[in-house]
């Protein structure tokens, strides 16, 4: 993704809504995952430092706990890590 200024606000990704689902977005330049769970709870998680303008590569991966339905996993922010150079 490509950050044009510095504290950029912009959703990257969405899925579901009030009564549950999931969002990758960048607050105040820092990326964020927010995961709403049945609206019942919501839970962030933020890397600690905004993005620099330039283009980066933001991953976020999941690893479900497994051994059935709503069972938990661990979220990871990602940026930049084996970010390729790209045209120039």
């Amino acid at each position: 993704m490509e950050i044009k200024k510095s504290g950029e606000q912009c959703v990257i990704l969405t899925q579901g809504g009030l009564f549950g689902g999931y969002a990758l977005m960048l607050q105040q330049g820092k990326p964020v995952f927010h995961y709403n769970f049945v609206n019942v709870a919501h839970y962030n998680l933020a890397a600690p430092n905004a993005l620099p303008p330039d283009n980066h590569k933001v991953v976020l991966d999941f690893t479900y706990d497994g051994g059935g339905i709503a069972k938990g996993g661990t979220a990871t922010i990602n940026v930049d890590a084996n970010k390729s150079p790209g045209p120039r």
